[in-house]
C-alpha cells in the first residue's frame, strides 16, 4: 500500500512539473508587445457638417484649428474641442474670396497662406483672419503661365521661403517670404507619379506625397531627388510635427523620422475618404469631407 501511495505522489509531483515546464514553454518564446506599435488610435467625431473640407492644420500657440472647406469657399477656424471659432471667405475673385479653395499653411498663427486654387493664386492673411496679399507667378517663366497657375498645395518652411505645387505645371515654385519667385522644380523628370497630394517644406527638405500610390517622396530645396519612404503604403495625408512626419494611411498612423525611418505604426478607426491629419500636443486630428475626428495618442513619439 505504501508503495502505492509513493508511486501516485510521485506522478502527481510529475505531473505538476511537466505542466509548468509546458506553460513555460508557451510564454517564453512570446514576442514582448510594444504598446506604441500595437495600440488603437481611437478617433470621436468633434464637428459635422463640413461641405468637401479639403485641408487641416494646427497652430500651437494659439491652439486652433484651420479647415479649408472647399465646397463653402471657405476658412474656418476651431478650438482643440472642434467648436467654431472663425471663419473668412465666400466665392468670388476678390480679396478674402475663394474658389475651390485646395491647401492651407498656418505657419505659427501669425502668416496664414490659402491655395486659392481656382483663382489661380495663394492669399495670405494675419492671425485675424485679415487679408494681406497675394501670391502668384508674375509672368509665363519655364512653362508656368499666372493665367494657369494651380496651386494645389502649399508649405513654409521655417526661413519663411514658400513651396507651392502648381499642378496645371507639374512644378513646385519657391517664393520668398515677400512673394517674389526665387525659383522652380519640374517635377516630371522624375519616378513620381503626379498629381501631387500634399506636400511639405522642413528647412532644405521637402516632402512630396503622390495623390495615387500613396508614396512620400524626399527632395532637397534646389530639386535634387533624396528618395522614398518604404513601408508605409497608401498614405493620404501628412503633417509635420517635432522634425517627424505624421502619415495617415486608410488604417494606419505612421510617424516617420526626417531621414525616412519609420519610428511607430498605430492602427486606426478612422472611416471615410481622409482629406488631412494635424497633430496637437498629445491629440492627432482626421479630417475627411464633411466631419472632423480626433484620436488622444498615448505614446511619446
Amino acid at each position: 500500500m505504501k508503495v502505492v501511495c509513493i508511486l501516485f505522489l510521485a506522478s502527481l509531483l510529475w505531473f505538476g512539473c511537466s505542466a509548468s515546464a509546458e506553460q513555460l514553454d508557451r510564454t517564453e518564446g512570446a514576442p514582448v508587445v510594444d504598446e506604441r506599435r500595437d495600440a488603437e488610435l481611437v478617433f470621436t467625431e468633434i464637428n459635422r457638417g463640413f461641405r468637401d473640407a479639403s485641408a487641416i492644420d494646427f497652430t500651437a500657440g494659439d491652439e486652433r484649428i484651420y479647415i479649408v472647406e472647399s465646397g463653402r469657399n471657405r476658412l474656418i477656424t476651431l478650438d482643440t474641442g472642434g467648436n467654431r471659432t472663425d471663419s473668412v471667405g465666400s466665392r468670388g475673385s476678390g480679396d478674402s474670396r475663394f474658389d475651390r479653395p485646395s491647401d492651407i499653411d498656418a505657419t505659427n498663427g501669425m502668416r496664414i497662406y490659402v491655395a486659392d486654387l481656382q483663382n489661380n493664386r495663394v492669399q495670405l492673411f494675419d492671425r485675424r483672419l485679415a487679408y494681406l496679399s497675394t501670391i502668384k507667378p508674375p509672368s509665363d517663366r519655364q512653362g508656368v503661365n499666372p493665367a494657369f497657375f494651380s496651386p494645389a498645395a502649399v508649405s513654409v518652411n521655417a526661413f519663411d521661403e514658400i513651396y507651392v505645387y502648381d499642378s496645371d505645371s507639374e512644378t513646385i515654385l519657391k517664393f520668398d517670404r515677400n512673394g517674389r519667385l526665387q525659383s522652380l522644380i519640374t517635377l516630371n523628370s522624375y519616378d513620381i507619379e503626379l498629381p501631387l497630394r500634399a506636400l511639405l517644406a522642413h528647412e532644405d527638405q521637402l516632402f512630396v506625397l503622390e495623390a495615387e500610390r500613396g508614396l512620400i517622396h524626399e527632395l532637397s530645396s534646389g530639386g535634387g531627388y533624396r528618395g522614398f519612404t518604404a513601408g508605409a503604403p497608401d498614405v493620404k495625408a501628412m503633417y509635420l510635427k517635432n522634425r517627424r512626419i505624421w502619415a495617415l494611411s486608410s488604417d494606419s498612423l505612421y510617424i516617420i523620422s526626417l531621414s525616412g525611418r519609420i519610428e511607430h505604426t498605430v492602427s486606426h478607426n478612422l472611416t471615410g475618404p481622409i482629406r488631412g491629419v494635424a497633430v496637437s500636443r498629445n491629440r492627432v486630428y482626421g479630417l475627411i469631407p464633411d466631419a472632423l475626428s480626433a484620436a488622444v495618442f498615448r505614446f511619446d513619439p
